[in-house]
């Protein structure tokens, strides 16, 4: 909840001149559902002796400033005599530091942080000057008031320049500190409103449906702006960072380069809201749309288990946006061929069932025994762009085993960015294969493995899985020329994700985070089902496979088809 009090009056220097800027009229133009403007006590004057005497306690109002994040002060003093102010402000800060200095503590916020202080918005006046009135310039006399009080000036929106009536901002003083502040403390907004108050008796139409001009409506515009960023970065930022940031973002370009006119330059609420420069994301801080992550197949898909969560990206100013973690993530495709394997070549094939994830090509090793193996087994090596595998075929009745190193993915998955640059992986595997004829020329024969995943992350990645236990199944039986295959691909049926994301950082620099854990075992299980038949033909042999997948890639009701044919020349 954003808090803004508006308070209106314009003083000269003989008379008192009530403006139409009220709070239900700043409110119904400003103000979004989530802030809550409240109107404030206008101050009042004091006279010494014959003349009026603009004391600056006076001019700041003495308001409770702990309720407020944003006040509205559409009032002023026309006052522009530079030797004049400067002496008055410096003998009334002389006699409240010496006679309340604890009241001056209070209305400089002396005693609040730069993230509490309450952002104070003055309108800069309406006769014409190069200087803004009194109360709008106190930041060039008093240097405890600048990065939190405003002077806003006003431009023509028909052409975009000062306006004829509107002061100017004028210059800075000789010790303003630009790289703390800004290039100013004032800037410029629009000054004309239109129908401003809805008319109940014609809907559509306002009172002021002529327009009503002046800096009392440019200065509104600048606290319900100010009111928006804060809403906007969801109260992450102190008010004296949304004050630099609208500072900084305003428009330089063109006309609105000459500070003694524009200032700062003149409100510029789109770029307030945009990312300023490259957004960066993680402890490594690293490109936002360099940055993503990509599970293995063996997960199944991910986006549905992060639905909801954000990525906070921070731009150049270390103001956070948000993006839907889903937009970086996205699941690994198993690399299967639609051309089906001749089954005297299984073989040379993956050493277990479902292991197209892996993407590596399996070659069996000859003359095992002049390496060291033991005879009378089969042994096949696989090699990919970065993964290298060994393992042992498991034999009839029999147990197999098998290992892989991976560097650079994680059985085929791969991330860039702030979910890690050097992801390594390995994994270990059993597999135990039955072979039982059963009659009438049918032959059964059952694979089962089981392997235990052992990813490697980056310690500052975003995201960091387990271990995870792995499951694969396939059954065959029928003939040497026609067979019904049923398989599992390699699955994670154990394994837990967890995503650790910035969410904020703290005026000191310290980074806030949240963890979110997702589980990795896929919600559903893939079944593949398919017909293999071969026979010679044409001086060789063919092969034609039809298959149905439910829940391809693990994900439930996703159904897959697929018809494969296949031609091997003998000679």
């Amino acid at each position: 909840m954003t808090h803004i009090c508006a308070a209106s009056s314009w003083v000269s220097r003989l008379s008192v001149h009530p403006t139409n800027v009220s709070s239900n009229q700043v409110i119904r133009i400003f103000c979004s559902h989530s802030v809550r403007l409240i109107g404030c006590l206008l101050p009042h004057l004091m006279k010494t002796g014959q003349m009026m005497r603009y004391k600056t306690g006076q001019v700041m109002c003495s308001l409770h400033y702990a309720k407020f994040d944003i006040i509205n002060r559409s009032y002023g003093i026309a006052l522009f005599d530079l030797d004049v102010v400067s002496s008055e402000v410096g003998s009334e800060l002389q006699w409240y530091r010496r006679y309340l200095p604890k009241y001056l503590d209070a209305i400089l916020q002396a005693d609040r942080t730069n993230a509490e202080k309450t952002i104070l918005v003055y309108a800069a006046g309406n006769e014409g000057e190069r200087w803004s009135g009194l109360g709008a310039d106190l930041p060039f006399y008093i240097p405890e008031l600048r990065g939190h009080s405003l002077s806003v000036a006003a431009t023509n929106p028909d052409t975009g320049v000062i306006a004829d009536y509107s002061n100017r901002c004028g210059p800075l003083s000789s010790n303003w500190n630009t790289a703390r502040h800004g290039a100013h403390y004032c800037l410029t907004a629009p000054g004309t409103v239109r129908g401003l108050v809805p008319k109940s008796h014609s809907p559509g139409r306002g009172d002021v449906e002529g327009g009503m001009e002046g800096t009392s409506f440019a200065a509104p515009v600048v606290s319900g702006a100010l009111a928006l960023l804060m809403e906007h970065f969801r109260g992450t930022r102190g008010n004296t960072e949304v004050v630099r940031r609208m500072l900084d973002t305003a428009d330089r370009s063109g006309r609105y380069a000459n500070a003694a006119i524009y200032g700062a330059g003149h409100l510029d609420l789109e770029a307030a809201l945009s990312p300023v420069g490259t957004l960066s994301v993680g402890q490594s801080a690293r490109g936002l749309y360099e940055s993503s992550l990509q599970v293995p197949a063996i997960f199944g898909s991910i986006t549905n288990r992060v639905e909801g969560l954000e990525l906070t990206a921070f731009d150049e100013q270390n103001f956070p946006f948000w993006v839907p973690l889903s937009s970086r993530v996205r699941s690994g495709t198993a690399i299967r061929s639609t051309i089906p394997m001749f089954q005297s070549l299984q073989r040379n094939a993956a050493p277990a069932p479902g292991f197209e994830s892996m993407g590596m090509n399996w070659t069996p090793i000859q003359n095992a025994g002049k390496l060291g193996l033991p005879e009378g087994q089969d042994y096949v090596i696989g090699f990919g762009p970065s993964s290298m595998s060994f393992a042992r075929q498991p034999q009839q009745g029999g147990f197999g085993y098998g290992f892989s190193v991976n560097d650079g993915n994680y059985l085929g998955a791969q991330t860039s960015g702030a979910f890690g640059r050097n992801l390594r992986s390995g994994m270990v595997w059993t597999s135990h294969a039955i072979v039982q004829e059963l009659g009438h020329g049918l032959t059964l024969n059952a694979t089962g493995t089981v392997g235990m995943s052992l990813p490697d992350y980056e310690q500052d990645a975003i995201f960091q899985a387990s271990s995870s236990l792995l499951s694969a199944v396939a059954i065959r039986v029928g003939t040497p020329q026609t067979v019904l295959m049923l398989e599992q691909p390699l699955r994670a049926e154990t394994g837990t994700g967890t995503f650790r994301i910035e969410n904020g950082r703290m005026e000191n620099g310290r980074k806030l985070y949240d963890k979110y854990r997702i589980g990795l075992s896929p919600e559903a299980r893939e079944i593949r089902l398919a017909v293999h038949h071969e026979q010679d033909a044409i001086g060789g042999k063919i092969a034609v496979e039809v298959g149905q997948t439910m829940n391809a890639g693990h994900i439930p009701g996703r159904q897959d088809s697929r018809l494969g044919f296949a031609y091997r020349l003998i000679w």
